[in-house]
């Protein structure tokens, strides 16, 4: 496993981040279903004749789905990391090396979901351009 030696990190830290991930997991979870259904019933009539609302309905799932992924994969990393220090007898206070892949992962799910979510608001934007102001 490559190790990134400028970031360690606490296990009291890495304890604290594997709370949150799963924290946000089930807050993303939620905000899904609230999403969907939102989308849904206000532009239900348009949905069916739009594509541009379709496409960002789909982009702004994707974008969710990738959030939630993040933080579910977050949550798995930093528990396994956590158990495996645990194991070789480190203590909370004690720094660890974080891997590499670890922080390639994060920097990939954060700019996927980043991209999906500003895509879709184009095509949003574009669909209320055509459809109100044309």
């Amino acid at each position: 496993m490559e190790v990134d030696s400028d970031k360690k990190r606490s296990l009291r830290d890495i304890e604290s981040d594997l709370n949150y991930f799963s924290t946000e997991a089930s807050k993303i979870t939620r905000n899904l279903v609230l999403l969907g259904f939102g989308i849904i019933w206000v532009f239900k009539e348009q949905l069916q004749n739009s594509l541009f609302l379709k496409i960002s309905m789909f982009l702004l799932f994707l974008s969710v789905v990738t959030d939630l992924s993040h933080y579910i994969n977050q949550t798995l990393k930093w528990d396994s990391i956590l158990k495996q220090a645990e194991k070789a007898g480190k203590k909370s206070d004690d720094l660890i090396s974080v891997p590499k892949k670890l922080t390639k992962w994060t920097e990939r799910f954060f700019y996927t979901k980043i991209v999906l979510g500003i895509s879709a608001y184009i095509l949003f934007i574009i669909f209320f351009t055509i459809h109100f102001f044309l």
